[in-house]
């Protein structure tokens, strides 16, 4: 079984403080870095620059990861 193809958007800009949907694709479960938390959407305020990774994973647990700047 191939690998899940993960899809996490175009990159976004938002100014400091202001919140941001950020979501993800492609799999069944789906974990953000950075605090962000789990699942598909997640909202984020970050206070300065700041890059998020998701890691999809399928129903056979394979692994994806994404970065979202």
């Amino acid at each position: 079984m191939p690998c899940p193809l993960a899809d996490a958007g175009a990159d976004i800009s938002i100014c400091s403080g202001e919140t941001a949907s950020l979501s993800a694709s492609g799999g069944t479960s789906y974990a953000w870095d950075n605090g962000a938390g789990v699942g598909s959407p997640v909202s984020v305020s970050p206070l300065s620059t700041t890059t998020y990774t998701v890691t999809v994973t399928d129903e056979m647990a394979v692994l994806r990861a994404m970065r979202l700047r």
